[in-house]
């Protein structure tokens, strides 16, 4: 059962005004002693007291709760993202309710959990452009950590893909590096990457191939289609994938058929996954900067700064023994 404000007076033989004055935090504006406001924050967390959220809401005050949806709880990269966000909420006081779905597969029964909970925000990780997720939260100010369509009501962080596309084709044409190959699966925002990536290869007169890889999870359709590429006797100077877990799975394909790397083939990906680091060899990749960006949210959510629009982030190149 729910201890109350008036149980907790009751027990220290005060008013429930001065409870409520301590609570909310505005006993010190009438100049209620710093001991007695220690002694009523004790007693109420030796009760187990618990904010009633829904009434702070009413009030106008913030719930220091935030929603997360996660589009694929099995991809590694947001299974690193939600950590981090998890450890920058919990400094800064917010709970969290996690709801999200496995292999991008919108279930509305994943979203009740959202509207049964008072929100200071929603935060979304994954990129979409059918706009369906969006439709159905609408409960509370939306941030999207991804690319979407345009006009979404949401605030949406998305990683710089041209940046990150010049700065790569920059380092490709530097290694002599001509026939690249660019694999990416038939998602959002690998579409948008490989195409960054296509148009900055060829301004620097590289011969770029492409191909869309089926199959999940992405590490296997990565290590088959290696293997394809051996059978077939067409090794690229250098595969482009357009996250770390193909990247990872073609690495691993071509070891397995005797291919040296870099020596033989070189190969980069996109999203610095915890593994990428620690692999042999390790992967060439681009870093996305979850605190920083999470950190941008929390000042907005912290603002009460709810306004719609795209802020592009850039994602640092980090070379390593793979290229």
């Amino acid at each position: 059962m729910r201890v109350t404000q008036k149980e907790i007076a009751a027990k220290m033989g005060v008013s429930i005004s001065l409870v409520s004055r301590v609570l909310s935090g505005s006993a010190r504006e009438i100049g209620v002693p710093m001991d007695t406001i220690a002694e009523v924050e004790r007693i109420s967390k030796k009760m187990g007291y618990v904010p009633n959220r829904a009434a702070q809401a009413l009030k106008g005050k913030s719930t220091q709760t935030i929603g997360v949806v996660v589009y694929d709880f099995k991809d590694p990269f947001f299974s690193d993202f939600v950590g981090t966000l998890q450890d920058k909420l919990h400094v800064r006081g917010y709970s969290t309710i996690l709801v999200g779905f496995s292999d991008r597969q919108i279930d509305e029964r994943d979203l009740t959990p959202l509207r049964q909970h008072i929100l200071d925000a929603v935060i979304i990780l994954g990129s979409d452009f059918s706009g369906s997720v969006h439709q159905d939260i609408q409960v509370a100010p939306i941030f999207r950590i991804g690319h979407t369509v345009s006009g979404e009501e949401t605030m949406s962080y998305c990683p710089d893909e041209k940046h990150a596309a010049d700065e790569l084709g920059e380092y490709v044409h530097s290694l002599d590096c001509r026939r690249v190959l660019i694999l990416g699966a038939d998602l959002p925002n690998h579409t948008i990457r490989a195409e960054a990536m296509k148009t900055a290869f060829i301004e620097k007169g590289l011969d770029v191939r492409m191909a869309v890889l089926e199959g999940k999870p992405l590490f296997d359709a990565g290590r088959l289609y290696a293997s394809e590429i051996c059978n077939r006797g067409d090794l690229p100077d250098i595969v482009v994938a357009t996250v770390d877990q193909i990247a990872l799975g073609v690495m691993k394909g071509f070891l397995q058929r005797g291919i040296s790397i870099p020596d033989d083939v070189r190969i980069t990906g996109f999203d610095d996954i915890h593994i990428s680091s620690q692999f042999f060899p390790s992967l060439t990749t681009f870093s996305q900067p979850m605190g920083d960006v999470v950190d941008r949210i929390l000042a907005r959510i912290q603002d009460c700064d709810f306004r719609h629009g795209v802020e592009y982030f850039q994602c640092p190149l980090k070379k390593r023994r793979s290229c």
